[in-house]
Parts: structure tokens; C-alpha cells; sequence
């Protein structure tokens, strides 16, 4: 009985494979049929199921080689010349642009599709700018201008309502900024350019930076401005070897409860926690110094003067309730 059933499905086995084999040959007999089939018309060229599929495979390909070529400029000749990141960054995004319109004008060649389509696309595109992609080309132009102008680039650390961050893409249609909390945010190229934009590094990475704080009246300004200045002097990320960059002390004001002191002084920012990582070491410094120093920060407090003393009198009702 085991023999009989081991032949049985011996002879099914060969029978499915039979089958497949049939399917196979009827679908590949039917594969020219389907690549010759004609799908619609442009212009009086038809356009084959063939052709659309060629047209796409090229598309993705080309897009996928045109990836790794300019990953390979910018590896082998744009990193050995003498080009900041920011315009590098704009020599790649414009020849990737270039070189994906030529791609596409390529396809539609291979594909038998006229340029006299594009009258048509133009007016539809018209169309659409009117009704609903406004915003679309607004942001296109903006991204345009951002990647010319360079109002901001690739590593600057802007601000934009209270939101500061570093700039990690500039696209054509969005601007990628990366928070203090590694979180992305996409930003519309024509929110920046309509709006005030903070950018702290612009021209370069050496910004300015205040540190507030107030001290009791009878504290000696002069004392306080002393100690001020030498825990700045010693801060190793503080800029000291330039004149118009050292460390100042401010008396700014006359505060209801204590004197208030501003130290400014000027560091190299490369991170955008670098102002806040200095700030708070300068705060431990100086609270260290205050206290041997005996230098003491005000608590709030308010005196309330009485011009005249009123009498009073507790009525029999009250005191009998005790």
C-alpha cells in the first residue's frame, strides 16, 4: 500500500508541473500581444502597454543612477576643491534638477511621446496654479531663491517662533530643521522667506551671548564685576584672544530687590546646545564664588510701611466667642 500511494503522488507531481508549464507557455505566448497593446493616444502616437512600462523602469533606474552619480561628483571632485558645504550643497540639488529633467525629456523620447504634449500640460498646470497649487509654487520659487541667496543653509543654526534648530535640507518645496530634541520639522520655503528668521550663524559660528543675574543691595558692584569677569576669563570655551570679543559686565538696573548685573561674552557654536551647556556651567561657577565671596542673590521681597497706628477694638460679641 505505501508503494501505491509513493506512485500515485509521483504521478500527481508530474501532472501539476505539466500544467504549469502549459500556463506559462500560453502566458508567454500572450506577453507580445500584451507589450503591443495599445493603451491610448497622444497626439496621434499610440502609446503601447510596452512603452509605459519601459518608460517607468527607465524612470526609476535613471533616478536611481542619477542618485549615485551625484553622490560620486561630490565624493571624488566637489570634496577636493575648495567649496564650503553650503554651496556644494547647492551645485548637487541643481545638477540633480538638471539632470532629472533630462531624464524625463529622454523618456518621453524613448516612449514616442511629442514635446507638443507639454502646450497641454502648461494650460493644465495654469489650471491648477489657479484653483489649488498656488501654495505648491510659491514654495517651488522660494526654495528657488533659499538655494541661491543661501539666507539660510546647510548647518545653520536658526530660530524660527521660538523654535531653534539646525538646518539639515533645503528642498524646493520645505526647509528639514532638526530641534534640540533630534525631532524634524518641515518648514514651508515660504514661511521663512515671508517671516523673520533668526539665523545665528550666518556669517559665521562666533556669537554673542547674556547671562543675567541680580545680587542684594549691599552687595560691592565692583566686587561682583571682578568675580564675574574672571570665571568668564577662565571658561575655556569662551573667546578671549580677540579684543572686540572679551568678556563684559553690565550694571543694567536698580531692582526692587537687588542690583541687576548682565556678564556678555562670545563663543563658538557648533551645536545647538552649546549656548545652553555654557550658560548653565557659568551659573555653577558663579554660584560656587558668590558663596566664598559672600556674595548673596536677593530673594523677592517687599516692605510695607504703616504711616499710622489704628486701635483696635475687640466688640463683646467677638470675645465671647472664645
Amino acid at each position: 500500500m505505501f508503494h501505491f500511494f509513493i506512485g500515485n503522488l509521483s504521478w500527481d507531481k508530474e501532472k501539476f508541473f505539466e500544467k504549469i508549464r502549459e500556463i506559462f507557455d500560453i502566458l508567454w505566448m500572450q506577453i507580445p500581444t500584451f507589450w503591443n497593446y495599445t493603451l491610448f493616444f497622444i497626439d496621434e502616437n499610440p502609446i503601447t502597454a510596452g512603452d509605459l512600462i519601459f518608460g517607468v523602469g527607465f524612470l526609476i533606474f535613471g533616478y536611481m543612477g542619477i542618485r549615485y552619480f551625484i553622490y560620486e561628483i561630490d565624493k571624488r571632485i566637489l570634496s577636493r576643491l575648495n567649496i564650503d558645504i553650503p554651496h556644494r550643497y547647492t551645485i548637487k540639488i541643481f545638477l540633480f534638477y538638471i539632470l532629472i529633467v533630462i531624464l524625463f525629456l529622454i523618456t518621453l523620447y524613448f516612449i514616442n511621446v511629442p514635446l507638443t504634449v507639454f502646450t497641454f500640460i502648461g494650460g493644465a498646470l495654469a489650471l491648477g496654479i489657479g484653483f489649488g497649487a498656488k501654495n505648491i509654487m510659491n514654495n517651488l520659487l522660494c526654495g528657488i531663491v533659499i538655494v541661491s541667496e543661501h539666507p539660510i543653509r546647510v548647518g545653520d543654526l536658526i530660530e524660527v517662533d521660538n523654535l531653534l534648530g539646525v538646518v539639515e535640507n533645503v528642498g524646493f518645496r520645505a526647509t528639514s530643521i532638526r530641534s534640540l530634541d533630534n525631532t524634524h520639522i518641515l518648514i514651508p520655503n515660504s514661511v521663512i522667506l515671508e517671516n523673520s528668521i533668526l539665523n545665528w550663524t550666518l556669517s559665521d559660528k562666533v556669537i554673542r551671548s547674556t547671562l543675567k543675574l541680580s545680587v542684594t543691595y549691599g552687595s560691592d558692584p565692583e566686587k561682583v564685576k571682578e568675580v564675574l569677569l574672571r570665571i568668564a576669563h577662565d571658561h575655556e570655551r569662551i573667546l578671549t584672544y580677540n579684543k572686540d570679543q572679551m568678556p563684559t559686565v553690565f550694571f543694567s538696573d536698580f531692582g526692587e530687590s537687588g542690583l541687576f548685573f548682565e556678564l556678555s561674552y562670545w563663543i563658538v557654536v557648533n551645536r545647538p546646545l552649546d549656548m545652553k551647556l555654557v550658560a548653565s556651567e557659568l551659573r555653577m561657577e558663579i554660584k560656587k564664588a558668590f558663596k566664598k565671596e559672600k556674595i548673596i542673590f536677593p530673594f523677592n521681597q517687599m516692605d510695607i510701611h504703616v504711616k499710622e497706628t489704628v486701635k483696635i477694638e475687640k466688640s463683646e460679641k467677638f470675645q465671647n466667642t472664645f
